[in-house]
């Protein structure tokens, strides 16, 4: 698709499939810009139906919706990887196109097996793995690595899909219906000093930008906030590595780096070829966020030098500690509040987060961790 590198055309029809938090804020990011968002999902409760008035009701893995639903749309993108990729290239046919990332990078990542090889072959430090296809695999693999992980080739999120092993007496808790395709990789367990993320964007005509690095802190295997902008000496050696495989595979999006920091080394853990809630923080300390970058990229328009507003930001997650509809904000806050529109909040739930900047990283936790304590969720 050709457009002016300064500006688009306002109210080109775009897309998104998936119906979650994270279309709800592509949905609004694209709004502002004066695009025109559609948007596909199963349930008219779902975040994204009700910020967009051109939501359809129907499954992105269902042919006839898919068709229906993309073929007057100019560009289309989705909000997770847990969409049957081939099937989605089929189903467009000759729009695929309009699809971002495209169908080929989206099969490459959202395959674990086949996320690690993708960063093996361009030297990108991950953690060893092994295939695993049946039960006797993992006893192999316990024999190789010692302590290890099991996770689910596909599917697997906030720590769902996701198994440490230190011994073969664990190998009976796994469900033996889940070596079914696609199966696990089993990676050796990393003592790592911190988590770290990213996020990389690279627009169709393959200019590329970095957003901070931040550290990453995960309770219960989920992200529970966000801190930055911190530093690493291994980081501008990692980006070159990155770069140079956006541009090989033609990404074109954002995509999200989970990093672990050994003290020695940055090895990456996963990634995400999609918008990712290590860098919500990016709505409101930097001078556009990631949705913005993502449709900015899509549309092949000028990506902007990432600037941060402040010196530093806090990201902090409002996860669900109970089972209840009704829910409860408190009246004010120092920081900026994302709802994201649920109806039920239930323990381990992301019910929304909120935005910190200011001078200081340990006063903005400090505070952004005293007003998470009263919201009623």
């Amino acid at each position: 698709m050709k457009q002016n590198k300064s500006h688009h055309h306002l109210a080109l029809k775009v897309g998104i499939l998936g119906g979650g938090q994270l279309a709800r804020m592509l949905a609004l990011s694209g709004f502002a810009r004066g695009l025109e968002v559609h948007a596909l999902s199963e349930n008219p409760t779902d975040p994204v139906a009700q910020v967009s008035h051109f939501w359809v009701q129907g499954s992105p893995d269902n042919q006839a919706d898919l068709v229906s639903f993309s073929k007057h749309l100019d560009l289309l993108t989705f909000e997770s990887e847990f969409f049957n990729a081939a099937g989605i290239e089929k189903s467009l046919g000759r729009h695929k196109k309009k699809l971002f990332p495209s169908t080929k990078c989206m099969s490459m990542i959202q395959d674990r097996a086949k996320q690690k090889v993708l960063l093996d072959d361009f030297g990108i430090p991950t953690a060893p793995f092994i295939v695993v296809h049946e039960p006797e695999d993992l006893i192999s693999s316990l024999k190789v690595f010692g302590p290890m992980v099991l996770k689910k080739r596909q599917g697997g999120y906030d720590g769902n899909g996701t198994w440490v092993l230190h011994n073969p007496n664990q190998i009976a808790k796994i469900d033996k219906k889940l070596f079914l395709a696609p199966g696990f990789i089993a990676e050796k367990f990393i003592p790592f000093s911190r988590e770290l993320a990213v996020m990389f964007v690279r627009s169709r005509s393959g200019q590329k930008q970095a957003l901070p690095l931040t550290k990453s802190v995960q309770k219960s295997s989920r992200c529970d906030y966000v801190l930055g902008p911190v530093s690493h000496s291994g980081f501008l050696a990692l980006q070159k590595k990155f770069f140079k495989m956006l541009d090989a595979i033609d990404y074109v999006g954002v995509l999200g780096v989970e990093l672990f920091d050994t003290g020695t080394q940055l090895l990456v853990n996963e990634l995400a070829p999609r918008v990712h809630n290590s860098g919500h923080y990016s709505q409101n300390a930097l001078n556009s966020s990631q949705f913005d970058l993502h449709w900015m990229a899509g549309l092949d328009l000028e990506l902007p030098e990432v600037q941060i507003q402040e010196k530093a930001f806090a990201m902090i997650n409002l996860i669900g500690r109970k089972n209840t509809s009704r829910m409860k904000a408190p009246n004010a806050l120092s920081g900026q509040l994302h709802w994201y529109g649920k109806g039920e909040s239930r323990p381990g739930r992301k019910m929304g987060h909120v935005n910190y900047s200011g001078p200081e990283i340990k006063k903005l936790l400090a505070q952004g961790l005293r007003e998470r304590n009263l919201f009623r969720i």
